[in-house]
């Protein structure tokens, strides 16, 4: 998909462009998607990337889209991709981390509203896995310098579930390979 195309198909499901990491948000949705076609990820995922913070985030609180509108954005997005943006922005991030920290079960993540655990399949984890990556170092260049490293055990824990490619992207921000 092209930025030009990208930014159509934000316009058509009436996202609201706002402020995110020192730039606008649509410029951010479609530089992570491209990032996760350049890794060769699933079309699920990389039309993900162009939605991921469309509802809202734990960490970036903006909704562009309301929840109640799923249902139409999923007819736009695709069913599957829908449900890894939803996922992106109703997820408490501390949960999605633990399932590669100090998994204890299968996978899942605790919805930040109402408190209820969500299970994942495999894929879906590791799907939210390559858009966490993406979605961190495309915003990397972006912010201050301080956050820059935030998380960043966390994300090498994710090592295993990420494709090459994105080993590679994570790797060269980092310049090191993750501890082994």
């Amino acid at each position: 998909m092209t930025p030009d195309e990208a930014a159509a198909f934000l316009a058509e499901i009436g996202f609201e462009d706002v402020d995110h990491s020192n730039r606008s948000l649509t410029v951010h949705l479609i530089e992570t998607q491209q990032l996760l076609e350049r890794w060769g990820c699933h079309e699920r995922v990389s039309r993900a990337g162009l939605i991921h913070s469309i509802y809202g985030t734990d960490y970036f609180r903006q909704q562009s889209v309301d929840p109640s509108e799923r249902e139409r954005i999923s007819a736009l997005a695709g069913t599957e991709a829908e449900r890894l943006a939803y996922l992106f922005g109703v997820m408490k991030r501390d949960s999605f981390y633990r399932n590669f920290t100090a998994a204890d079960g299968p996978p899942m993540v605790v919805d930040r509203f109402k408190g209820a655990s969500i299970p994942l399949t495999e894929q879906e984890l590791s799907d939210l896995a390559h858009i966490e990556v993406a979605n961190r170092l495309e915003q990397q260049p972006h912010i201050r310098p301080q956050k820059r490293y935030f998380r960043r055990a966390e994300l090498h824990a994710m090592c295993p579930r990420l494709n090459p490619a994105a080993r590679a992207a994570l790797d060269e921000a980092y310049d090191h390979p993750p501890d082994a």
